[in-house]
């Protein structure tokens, strides 16, 4: 009779038996796969997360501080250079703002056409933001897509060779203006016209009546290099839109540019209100207090690219060294710290459970092997009387083993795979929501700039349930089987031991004895 006929007799003769091992490892399967799809879930959450948010981080004035205008610090670009040294660091830049008007400019606002209806054309403010490096970080990180022309030369950042910047606009603002890649148009800002004298005995009333057409437009020129476009997400939110719409309303251009503009409207309005200097204790000012608030305004957006966002941390610690308290720094991963936590405990619960059941698997199937052979050794015995080869007697426990086994983690692989994504789902989402998460979409009130700036916005618990995918891939199939069929072979160890070492004549005297 050859050694898979007597397994087939064997398991069908003790089938009470088999079922119950069957049973039994399945069990243990089950626990094992769920554990091993917990943990290759949360690890690819994690992956994808930390793929789709953009490790930047910017700095934001504190809220007390701007309050009070006696703050006598303030960021510098040494400061911003020096914080872009450190060793987290893959890319920094840093924008200057300036908002200039055009008369004859059309916005693109499909939220305002939504309300009002058709949006005119007139007096309308565009967004500049400036750059102070060739590439555009929002296209480097995959926000942007240039859609025609070029992006900046290092010279174009540099140096002001004419009158007329570079600049790259939307496609939807170039659609809607007529506007396309080598085309030139001027953006105003307002400039006023200093009175020779000022009559200190007029009201300020009388001052603004008087004053109010000393404000004149002064002009800038720009050529369009390139054309951008947001790609559109239809799982978007209202805040997202929102956001996209006032970046596809903006435009990059050079630092240099953007500093002449916001520089010139500064002084403008520090001009303006120099009208007004004898009325500045009745309104309850002081010259300083409003060149230093006009200085407030006058603060760049510097942000600084992390190599991965599980840096920040400890980028936050050497930042703050440089850096003074009155800068707080904001990023778009405040809620996954909280998620990336709790799936840290979740993992280590789900690792150190695993392997527990790893270690009573093999403790387990070693133990019953053993008592099932104690409960078949006088078989055993006939056999080694009959000539079997001890190999032979060792291969049929083996291909014994191996059928019990391979039925139990068949079972296990469905039950598994039913079971493991329901658990672990509400295992997860309890976790995420034990404990609120420490949101920074307002850092003091105050908005987060790079989300404004369209970096994209903070993910949220909703964003990890929807990737959280515990599902049965091939890897983890030939990932848990093959741990399966380790953990048979190491279980077999001390039953194969036991088999070798049988001896004919102590068998045939405990049978005498018996």
């Amino acid at each position: 009779m050859n050694i898979m006929n007597r397994v087939k007799i064997s398991l069908f003769r003790n089938v009470g038996k088999t079922i119950l091992l069957v049973l039994l490892i399945s069990l243990l399967g089950t626990a094992a796969l769920g554990g091993l799809l917990a943990q290759t879930a949360l690890v690819n959450t994690i992956t994808i997360l930390r793929r789709n948010i953009p490790p930047v981080v910017s700095v934001r004035l504190n809220e007390n501080y701007i309050d009070e205008f006696g703050i006598s610090q303030f960021l510098t670009l040494e400061q911003v250079q020096e914080v872009a040294a450190l060793p987290y660091i893959r890319v920094y830049d840093f924008s200057l703002p300036a908002q200039p008007y055009n008369e004859n400019w059309l916005p693109y606002r499909p939220s305002w056409q939504s309300i009002y209806g058709n949006v005119e054309r007139g007096f309308h403010f565009v967004r500049f933001r400036g750059l102070s490096r060739p590439q555009i970080s929002h296209i480097d990180e995959g926000l942007l897509e240039l859609k025609e022309g070029r992006v900046f030369t290092m010279d174009e950042i540099q140096e002001n060779f004419n009158d007329i910047a570079p600049a790259l606009i939307s496609y939807e603002l170039a659609n809607l203006n007529h506007l396309s890649v080598g085309d030139r148009f001027e953006m105003d800002v307002a400039k006023f016209e200093l009175p020779v004298i000022i009559d200190e005995t007029l009201s300020i009333k009388e001052l603004h009546e008087l004053y109010s057409g000393n404000w004149v437009a002064k002009s800038y020129s720009f050529e369009i290099i390139g054309i951008f476009e947001i790609p559109l997400n239809p799982q978007m939110s209202s805040e997202d839109v929102r956001v996209r719409e006032e970046v596809l309303n903006s435009l990059f251009t050079p630092n240099w540019r953007t500093s002449e503009m916001w520089l010139a409207e500064g002084s403008a309005w520090i001009d303006y209100l120099s009208v007004f200097y004898e009325h500045y204790e009745s309104l309850g000012l002081s010259f300083n207090n409003i060149e230093t608030s006009l200085q407030l305004l006058d603060f760049s957006e510097p942000f600084w690219i992390l190599d991965d966002i599980l840096y920040f941390e400890a980028f936050e610690e050497s930042a703050s060294e440089i850096l003074s308290e009155n800068w707080q720094f904001q990023n778009l991963f405040a809620t996954f710290e909280h998620i990336y936590n709790s799936v840290s405990v979740i993992r280590v619960l789900v690792y150190r459970g695993l392997w527990g059941i790893i270690s009573a698997t093999i403790i387990i199937l070693n133990l019953l092997i053993l008592l099932y052979l104690r409960e078949r050794r006088h078989e055993i015995g006939i056999y080694l009387a009959l000539g079997e080869k001890k190999s032979n007697i060792v291969l049929q426990l083996l291909g014994e083993v191996l059928v019990v086994g391979l039925l139990g983690f068949i079972i296990s692989i469905g039950a598994a795979s039913y079971l493991a994504p329901q658990i672990t789902h509400v295992i997860f989402e309890n976790e995420l929501t034990r404990e609120e998460p420490d949101w920074q979409y307002f850092t003091h009130g105050q908005v987060n700039v790079l989300r404004e700036s369209g970096f994209g916005r903070e993910v949220g618990i909703e964003e990890a349930l929807a990737v959280f995918d515990v599902s049965l891939s091939i890897t983890t199939l030939m990932v848990y089987l093959t741990g399966a069929l380790l953990s048979i072979g190491v279980s077999m160890i001390v039953p194969i031991v036991y088999v070798l070492e049988i001896n004919l004549k102590d068998l045939l005297s405990q049978a005498k004895v018996g």
